[in-house]
């Protein structure tokens, strides 16, 4: 869908971006993020409303709704529009198919679910071990994210997080805002052992630059 224009991305883009640029009054202590999310939500709906007109993107929604995971593509990605500061993606993510832990550095993201559920327990760094790569998470419970729901990752808040779907495919729209002309690598991380229940801290692998797909 090359050169797509719509207001409701341009609105989006513009609601978020005036976040991100005015980081001193998002750290306000009375800046709640809920209150974007819910504006966000709403231009995300409209945004979906007015792509479902294109059959093009109708295609790809039946695609992301029965897309089945491989060594080789474990997630559906479809990009929707692309440059060099701003992406929109569609995404079809399987239940058998976690999106692992990451961030997205200097950047402003949206998730927007289509349809399906979504798990986005949050993580904390709590130690680093220099020089080998390895760094202690603690995980917040997260939220269930269902259809009509969106999630807001701003540069501060929420950055690092994993991405997994509940009982059948999610189908999801997400917004990628690069704040800087500089990007920094992102950071992909995977447990050395099994994962804990509740809040105790683990060891993970850190690694950079990893591309899983397009839209993360």
């Amino acid at each position: 869908m090359p050169g797509l224009k719509h207001q409701e991305i341009t609105s989006a883009w513009n609601l978020l971006l005036e976040h991100g640029e005015n980081t001193d009054s998002s750290r306000r202590p009375d800046f709640c993020v809920d209150n974007l999310i819910e504006q966000v939500a709403g231009l995300a709906r409209n945004l979906e409303a007015s792509l479902s007109l294109l059959s093009s993107f109708r295609e790809a929604c039946e695609t992301a709704r029965s897309f089945s995971p491989s060594a080789t593509r474990p997630v559906y990605s479809r990009e929707l529009q692309n440059n060099r500061n701003e992406a929109l993606s569609l995404l079809g993510i399987h239940p058998e198919s976690r999106i692992p832990v990451h961030d997205h550095p200097g950047m402003l993201s949206l998730l927007h679910v289509i349809e399906g559920r979504i798990h986005a327990p949050r993580y904390d760094i709590t130690g680093c071990h220099e020089g080998n790569g390895f760094v202690e998470l603690v995980r917040h419970s997260g939220k269930i994210l269902e259809s009509g729901d969106a999630a807001v990752i701003l540069p501060y808040t929420g950055n690092l997080h994993s991405l997994q779907a509940l009982d059948r495919n999610a189908v999801c729209l997400t917004l990628h805002l690069h704040l800087g002309q500089d990007r920094e690598p992102r950071s992909w991380y995977f447990p050395l052992a099994s994962e804990q229940r509740g809040n105790s801290s683990v060891l993970w692998y850190r690694k950079q630059d990893k591309e899983i797909c397009n839209g993360i």
